[in-house]
């Protein structure tokens, strides 16, 4: 969290999207298509988000006008009525009321213009504040794109119609705690970039069966129609969900160690989605368990031995006397990697 202290109070802004409530996080998510689809610019996304965040309403500056001549109209009611009295009792003569109500209203009349000039304060003050909100994006290769870097599932549950399906789980700390399954990754990887290709919220409707599951077995949430559950869900959770699990595939592919699996080209998501089923097949070859087993082992649990198949075959092919040339060749890994593996 952020905390800037104010004229009257502290203001505190999120500076991570931990520190927001389920409800905010679903509406910066409905803000964050309205970037993305160049329906507002940047500065209004974080000033919405501003107010989102802190609870402030600006008033227009016509209606603070109508207020403040509304008030003034009324404290002149009472003015006259006292001058009027004092004028009854011989107080004052009728000119010298005149010219007392005269200056009493030059005095006190509200300058409009005054006004104006704060709400541009008010306003500049806003937008500097605004510029804090940088959690949501983060800048990349080609400008901003969102940020997708999650310590935990943002969205515990989604209740479609009656019944509510808790989602699957992610924490990242100093160990990660995690229920997804190397064959729920690997189904969910494909329906993602699946999305990147069509668009279609038939995927995100799949995304949500696997990551958001009603049986235990996740070839029956595959074959069933429970993604169906999920039609009456609105496009924003959906859409969450989505930003979710791509930031579990980023997890992956900057790790310090977990990186080195998808070192071997360029297109990330083409590495990832062509060497599940071989790898699966592969360690089951090397003595790591059987497919039915792998395919129920957790994600990370899976990558770990992705890891150590990889160690042991660059041992094997150096003590079968293969160059670093060679090993580069057969598996498209760097000299570097090859050594850190060795």
């Amino acid at each position: 969290m952020i905390e800037i202290q104010g004229k009257r109070k502290k203001i505190v802004l999120p500076s991570a999207w931990e520190d927001l409530s389920t409800r905010q996080f679903i509406l910066t998510i409905v803000k964050l298509l309205e970037l993305l689809g160049r329906q507002i610019k940047i500065n209004e996304f974080r000033l919405a988000l501003l107010l989102l965040y802190t609870g402030y309403k600006p008033g227009s500056d016509a209606r603070i006008q109508r207020w403040q001549v509304l008030k003034f109209r009324l404290k002149l009611c009472c003015v006259s009525a006292k001058y009027f009295l004092l004028f009854l009792f011989g107080r004052f003569r009728f000119r010298a009321m005149l010219t007392l109500l005269g200056e009493w209203r030059r005095i006190h009349f509200p300058d409009l213009s005054a006004i104006a000039e704060r709400r541009e304060i008010i306003n500049s003050n806003l937008v500097i504040l605004s510029e804090q909100i940088k959690f949501p994006l983060r800048e990349g290769r080609d400008g901003w794109e969102v940020n997708n870097c999650f310590n935990r599932n943002p969205i515990p549950w989604i209740r479609p119609r009656l019944r509510r399906y808790a989602g699957k789980q992610f924490d990242v700390g100093i160990i990660i705690r995690t229920n997804i399954t190397a064959r729920e990754f690997s189904d969910a990887f494909d329906i993602v970039k699946a999305f990147s290709e069509s668009h279609s919220e038939e995927c995100l409707n799949a995304l949500c069966a696997i990551l958001y599951p009603r049986y235990s077995l996740h070839s029956r949430n595959i074959s069933s129609q429970h993604y169906k559950h999920f039609e009456r869900v609105s496009y924003p959770v959906r859409y969450a969900v989505m930003i979710w699990f791509t930031g579990i595939v980023r997890y992956f592919t900057e790790h310090a160690i977990y990186r080195v699996l998808f070192s071997g080209t360029g297109e990330q998501n083409e590495k990832i989605n062509l060497g599940m089923t071989e790898t699966i097949m592969s360690l089951s070859l090397v003595g790591f368990g059987t497919t039915a087993e792998m395919e129920r082992v957790s994600v990370v649990d899976y990558f770990d031995m992705q890891v150590k198949a990889l160690k042991k075959m660059i041992s094997d092919a150096r003590g079968g006397g293969a160059t670093l040339d060679d090993i580069a060749k057969a598996t498209k890994l760097s000299y570097a990697v090859i050594e850190q593996l060795s």
